[in-house]
């Protein structure tokens, strides 16, 4: 699988997630989902980075999204 490949499944899996957690975390910096865009990518990116260290354990897709969507449930990240 190429990088774009496994960014593509982040993007397709967590898009939603990110956006989510953006309006959440920063409702009083964005006005629109334009606005959010940048930070919705760094969370998608950070995410990215977690699945392709996972995968280069050896570990299986599955549990690499499950790691990589660890981004959006942790309450450290920062944006």
């Amino acid at each position: 699988m190429t990088k774009i490949e496994s960014l593509e499944i982040i993007q397709e899996r967590f898009m939603k997630a990110a956006f989510a957690q953006v309006w959440q975390t920063h409702a009083d910096q964005i006005e629109d989902d334009v606005d959010a865009l940048p930070f919705a990518w760094e969370l998608l990116y950070a995410a990215h980075e977690k699945f392709e260290e996972a995968l280069s354990l050896g570990k299986s897709n599955n549990k690499a999204l499950e790691e990589a969507g660890t981004v959006f449930t942790s309450k450290t990240v920062l944006l």
